[in-house]
């Protein structure tokens, strides 16, 4: 839809405003550039989705980018709708480092009930898992890792918003088998999921879900706060009746440093 940022209520928060804000259509993606693989039951996050969600292959400039995608078949209206208020509330909020960004969609199949979403795909998967799998390679007493310094431009390249001007390189900073994890990398995280809260704060969006598996670890050492449109989430209901306000996400950062 179109919407009508002009009703936008500053002092409302834009979860509860999502069918005020327009989808923009450079964001509308060639789905013959995409390629959609089997991989199921990625590892994306803790909120609730009511389609597939698969592991797809991007072409861009001769290059093959990994991304997420969301998909939706002969959906409900419940179903349709939320997969569209998340599309349009990742584009309002913008690119961010340590967001997981929105990359395109592919919508010309909608009077079919059919929609796909292209998001940031994080190849470690979600922090509290990574933690747990690599929890015998933690040195509590070491204050230096080599894989602790984020490396934000390159991910700035490979999160830039929307397919139509990407111009990567494919070479990402990944950790080796030997990960090798320290307090310093924890402090990393937690800096970083701080500058990605404070983004989504500035843009009036509440999380009301931030927690270890909802941020999810890339190569360079970057995390991304991912989940943060979603209107499936219970815990939105809420925002209507209660005082639910970003303070709520300020102790949900406190519990988070403690993974």
């Amino acid at each position: 839809g179109r919407g009508d940022l002009r009703k936008l209520n500053q002092d409302q928060h834009l979860n509860q405003q999502a069918d005020l804000l327009p989808f923009n259509p450079l964001y509308e993606f060639p789905v013959k550039k995409l390629k959609i693989l089997d991989t199921l039951n990625l590892a994306l996050g803790n909120g609730s989705f009511g389609g597939e969600v698969k592991k797809g292959i991007v072409k861009v400039n001769r290059n093959k980018i990994p991304v997420v995608v969301k998909r939706v078949k002969n959906a409900s209206n419940q179903t349709l709708k939320s997969l569209i208020s998340e599309m349009k509330i990742m584009i309002h909020v913008g690119h961010h480092v340590n967001i997981v960004n929105f990359l395109g969609a592919v919508t010309k199949n909608i009077t079919s009930r059919e929609i796909i979403s292209v998001i940031e795909f994080c190849r470690h998967g979600n922090v509290r898992d990574f933690l747990i799998k690599h929890r015998a390679k933690f040195n509590s007493q070491d204050q230096t890792s080599a894989t602790s310094k984020p490396n934000f431009k390159k991910q700035e390249k490979l999160s830039k918003s929307g397919f139509s001007s990407y111009d990567i390189e494919l070479e990402s900073i990944r950790y080796e088998t030997a990960v090798k994890l320290s307090k310093t990398d924890l402090i990393s995280w937690a800096y970083q999921v701080a500058r990605g809260m404070d983004h989504l704060h500035s843009k009036s969006l509440l999380h009301s879900d931030l927690a270890a598996n909802n941020v999810l670890l890339c190569d360079g050492n970057v995390v991304k706060i991912s989940e943060f449109a979603s209107t499936i989430n219970p815990s939105l209901e809420c925002i209507k009746e209660t005082s639910i306000t970003t303070q709520s996400d300020v102790h949900a950062y406190g519990d988070l440093k403690i993974f």
